[in-house]
Parts: C-alpha cells; sequence; structure tokens
C-alpha cells in the first residue's frame, strides 16, 4: 500500500541515522515561547489541508477513530472560531470531513492520539508533528498539493499500521 511521512520538517537536514538536525518546534506547547499562535495555526493548517487533499484524491468522506488515547479535559482551543472545539471523539466513533479536520487538529494539539481509517486508506500521527498517510490509490495529485507547504516522503508503511 502506498504510504507517505509528511512533516513541516525538511529532509535535507535529517543525519546519516535519520533524525533531523535543527532545533526546531515540535509541540503546540512551544506557543510563547518560541512559536506564535499564528505561526502554529499556519502549520496546523497545512497539515489538515494535505489530509483533505488525500482524502478527496481518493474519494473518502468519512473515517473511523480508531486506538484512542485521551481526550484530555479540557481541550487546548487557540481562539473563539476553533473548529477543533466542535466534535466529540469516542472509539469508534465516524467522522466527516468536518470532523476529521477537527480530530486531527486536536491530535496535533495533543488533546488526544487515534488512527483514523476507512478500508484502503489511514491517518495517523507520530510524536514531534510527524504525520503517516496510507492509500491504496497513487494520490499523486495530493502528494503535489501537500508538498507545495510540507514535506511529503514516501515510506514502506505507517509505523502505526495495526
Amino acid at each position: 500500500m502506498p504510504s507517505w511521512r509528511i512533516t513541516k520538517y525538511d529532509p535535507a537536514r535529517r543525519g546519516p541515522n535519520g533524525v533531523f538536525l535543527d532545533d526546531d518546534w515540535t509541540s503546540v506547547s512551544d506557543i510563547g515561547d518560541r512559536l506564535s499562535v499564528a505561526e502554529y495555526l499556519r502549520v496546523e493548517s497545512a497539515y489538515v489541508a494535505a489530509v483533505r487533499a488525500f482524502l478527496a484524491d481518493v474519494g473518502v468522506t468519512r473515517l473511523v477513530v480508531h486506538g484512542l488515547e485521551g481526550p484530555h479535559d479540557p481541550p487546548r482551543i487557540l481562539g473563539t472560531d476553533d473548529p477543533a472545539a466542535s466534535i466529540a471523539v469516542a472509539e469508534g466513533t465516524e467522522l466527516d470531513l468536518d470532523g476529521i479536520a477537527a480530530a486531527c487538529r486536536r491530535v496535533l494539539r495533543e488533546d488526544l492520539w487515534c488512527r483514523l481509517e476507512a478500508p484502503g486508506f489511514a491517518v495517523h500521527f507520530g510524536y514531534d508533528y510527524y504525520m503517516f498517510i496510507e492509500s491504496d490509490a497513487p494520490c499523486e495529485t495530493a502528494v503535489a498539493q501537500a508538498a507545495s507547504t510540507l514535506f511529503v516522503e514516501p515510506i514502506d508503511a505507517s509505523p502505526y499500521r495495526r
């Protein structure tokens, strides 16, 4: 199954063992210290846009929550119109496109963790803003769209595959 690692980290800045060499922010908790809310939201939105692009490319409109950890209470809300506040997430919940986007934001903010999956398609998140997408389809259009704002690398498989 085609798989991609999608990150904000330039692969050219990785050492020989694959570790990112630059000192960069890795969490929503870096807001205020070394990161503005605006910059955080810009990057978070790029990840959500990448997920939406892959979903559109394969025609998937719903994903199911698996392996739920959390959520923490209260969720991290960044503004009065924050879409991450709009959903409740439970194990086995089937999410529509807006729910998927909100769940992705909550995972990126470390409010919860889960895998989002459908037959032949999956979105997984790792530590430090690593995202993994798997699809039965090649997703060439989505890869190009995501690569306009993030780094998209083909990989063998998501490390979070069940």
